[in-house]
């Protein structure tokens, strides 16, 4: 092999190794975060919204996690059992607050040995203004994710502390 064939060659392997770490290649946790950032910003709000923009961003959310999930959400509510009941959950906390601020920080993410399975451990904060008053909670979660057809769901959410 010529040194032009071994210069061709390791250049190739270096243009590889940096587009595997750019693109993210099969990378379980950093579709993970997206998708937790993605929940962040659909939890979110601004300001006003429309019924049908509260129902579209409620049932996108939703979306996020298996068809019959276990979700220990808020400190007394109940476990929602599957996505319906979770879209009209998050529908009437749209509806009771003026604008919220949604955000998981302390990201924990273990993937299982299958790398079709996930933990994360986060703390969720939510800052939400109602109509005349505002509101604050932040709470510990463990979050078990599971990837179905290519896509990371959520398929229990447990609080940890409150």
């Amino acid at each position: 092999m010529s040194n032009i064939q071994k210069v061709g060659a390791a250049a190739i392997v270096v243009i590889a190794v940096i587009a595997y770490f750019l693109i993210g290649g099969d990378d379980a946790e950093s579709a993970i975060n997206k998708r937790l950032d993605e929940l962040e910003a659909l939890a979110s709000k601004t300001g006003k919204e429309s019924q049908f923009d509260m129902l579209g961003k409620a049932k996108k959310a939703s979306g996020y996690v298996v068809e019959q999930p276990y979700l220990e959400l808020l400190p007394g509510y109940d476990i929602v059992g599957d996505r319906d009941a979770l879209t009209g959950m998050l529908v009437s906390l749209r509806g009771r607050v003026s604008t919220a601020d949604v955000d998981f920080s302390g990201r924990q993410i273990s993937i299982g040995d299958s790398g079709k399975t996930a933990l994360v451990n986060a703390t969720v904060s939510a800052k939400a203004e109602g109509y005349g008053d505002g509101r604050t909670h932040r709470s510990k979660y463990r979050m078990e994710w599971v990837e179905q057809n290519g896509d990371w769901l959520i398929a229990r959410v447990e609080l940890l502390e409150r």
